[in-house]
């Protein structure tokens, strides 16, 4: 199934809600990794999935997000990874944070773009959760669990 950029883009940038409770649930691993799913509908009552990853391993901290249409379409992703090659740019995008995966065509299901450093948290998973719903336009309609 193909999907045309300009609906991944209007689904990006139409309001959203998410109407479910946020709650970091703790996963069994060796490590300390938390993570969360929750719906998230459009005012057109497009339905995505919204997935948070946090996790502690080797006394590293990293933590990320994803938005997601129909299971396999990335809407945006932004992860703690140093760098990321840009198809589209036909360079690496460098500095921990400061990028976000999209769809950008068939052909390149997942390229990266370049953020503004700051726009998202790098240091506070809870913080980083409101600055990706705020870039997003996804409005938290029940207030969120905090991590530590």
């Amino acid at each position: 199934m193909a999907i045309a950029a300009e609906v991944i883009e209007r689904l990006y940038t139409v309001e959203k809600y998410c109407t479910e409770e946020i709650v970091w649930q703790s996963v069994t691993t060796a490590f300390s990794h938390h993570r969360f799913i929750v719906p998230v509908v459009t005012i057109d009552e497009d339905l995505l999935k919204w997935v948070g990853y946090a996790q502690t391993k080797y006394g590293v901290r990293r933590f990320g997000f994803s938005l997601t249409y129909k299971r396999k379409f990335v809407v945006r992703s932004w992860d703690l990874a140093k760098q990321h090659w840009s198809k589209k740019d036909q360079r690496y995008v460098r500095g921990m944070g400061r990028h976000k995966h999209y769809h950008l065509d068939l052909d390149t299901p997942r390229d990266v773009y370049e953020i503004p450093e700051g726009e998202i948290s790098t240091s506070d998973p809870n913080q980083a959760l409101i600055d990706f719903a705020k870039e997003c336009n996804i409005k938290i309609l029940i207030p969120h669990q905090t991590i530590l």
